[in-house]
């Protein structure tokens, strides 16, 4: 993004102007609490898959009579807690 094209609220921490949650805030200078327009800084925001069974998180699900799979990749986790809700569309 160009910076003369940027939103006012562009350069600052502002949850309740930003249409969502903006990685680079985590760059913010705690002298003058300005962030910098550069997203090149951010290289992922969620880690990586894991490689090893070791590296896996856990899913405890309780209170439902289903059934889980043994596992699950990380594109599938959405569905399933639709399905798990009653949404039938899971």
């Amino acid at each position: 993004m160009n910076d003369e094209q940027a939103p006012e609220f562009a350069y600052n921490v502002d949850i309740h102007r930003k249409p969502g949650y903006d990685p680079v805030e985590l760059f913010v200078n705690p002298k003058t609490f300005q962030i910098p327009l550069e997203p090149e800084r951010i290289k992922g925001s969620h880690g990586l898959p894991a490689k090893d069974k070791g590296d896996y998180v856990s899913l405890v699900v309780t209170g439902k009579d289903f059934e889980l799979p043994d596992t699950l990749e990380a594109t599938e986790v959405h569905d399933l807690l639709l399905k798990l809700a009653g949404n039938e569309k899971g």
